[in-house]
């Protein structure tokens, strides 16, 4: 089995998860851990 690795995250995708955070449309989620890894944790 081979697993290909996740490229970081560019600083524009992490900024794009934490605008959304700050958004109306993240009002509802609390106590959630929204994983900004590029997929490093999906390991």
């Amino acid at each position: 089995m081979q697993a290909t690795v996740p490229t970081p995250a560019a600083a524009a995708q992490l900024a794009a998860s934490i605008t959304f955070l700050l958004s109306d449309d993240g009002t509802k989620v609390n106590g959630a851990i929204l994983a900004s890894d590029g997929g490093w944790s999906a390991l």
